[in-house]
């Protein structure tokens, strides 16, 4: 009878053990990551596109005609699921990157100046600086945050907020499901256009002497509008939240 205990005690902890080591292996797996790098230098085209799966992208403006590439990141596996592609046909510009699994990775683009860019991250974070020709952003759940942006800019997320610096563009649009948008101006812009499903809003424009008309709705939330409204004004500022508040100033 205390054979069978034994045994059974034996089985038990053995059991156990074999459970314990098989919870601990996805960890130490995690835990031992090996660095990722990749680069690329290709000829501009005239508008570069970005495809990036999880990934923290930066945009920023160079001095020469050509399209710079850095992916650098690390993963946790043995053959890296981290990929990075930069290819020129036509007048596009094409760069993409993925990062599947237990891994990171931060793609830095360095583009000409005066360059059109279009940018879909599906999960991670969007950061622009400096750029002069157009940009379109669309990231799924992460960030986005530009900086002296100085032309037409149109920005979105699914789930994630939109912080925009000093803005010089004309025209700003964006649009968020949920996530706040924080945006200020250098100049004074044409045309901004700000809708969000949920999140608050807060603009800061530049010389109430250039006129504004506002246009601005909240269907749940309060609104806080501290620069005169000119119903005939060329510069258009529209604003829309279900649930946020609305702040123009």
């Amino acid at each position: 009878m205390k054979v069978r205990s034994r045994r059974w005690v034996l089985i038990g902890g053995l059991v156990v053990f074999v459970v314990i080591i098989a919870a601990a292996v996805p960890s130490i797996i995690n835990h031992v990551r090996k660095p990722f790098s990749a680069t690329a230098t290709v000829a501009a085209g005239t508008t570069l596109r970005v495809e990036a799966e999880d990934a923290d992208l930066t945009l920023h403006s160079g001095p020469d005609p050509e399209v710079h590439v850095n992916a650098t990141g690390d993963y946790a596996y043995t053959q890296s699921p981290n990929t990075m592609t930069a290819s020129t046909e036509g007048s596009t510009t094409t760069v993409t990157g993925s990062c599947k699994g237990a891994c990171t990775m931060h793609l830095d683009i360095t583009l000409p100046a005066g360059l059109a860019v279009q940018a879909h991250v599906a999960v991670g974070s969007i950061t622009a600086t400096a750029s002069t020709g157009p940009l379109t952003a669309q990231i799924g759940t992460g960030n986005i945050e530009v900086t002296n942006p100085a032309s037409a800019v149109e920005l979105r997320t699914n789930t994630g907020k939109v912080v925009v610096h000093d803005s010089r563009s004309d025209r700003l649009a964006v649009t968020t499901g949920t996530g706040e948008v924080r945006a200020s101006f250098a100049t004074a812009p044409t045309a901004v256009a700000v809708t969000t499903n949920i999140g608050e809003v807060d603009l800061n424009l530049p010389n109430p002497a250039a006129g504004y008309y506002i246009d601005a709705a909240a269907r749940t939330g309060a609104q806080s509008i501290s620069i005169p409204n000119d119903r005939y004004a060329h510069n258009t500022i529209t604003v829309k939240t279900g649930t946020g508040s609305i702040n123009i100033h």
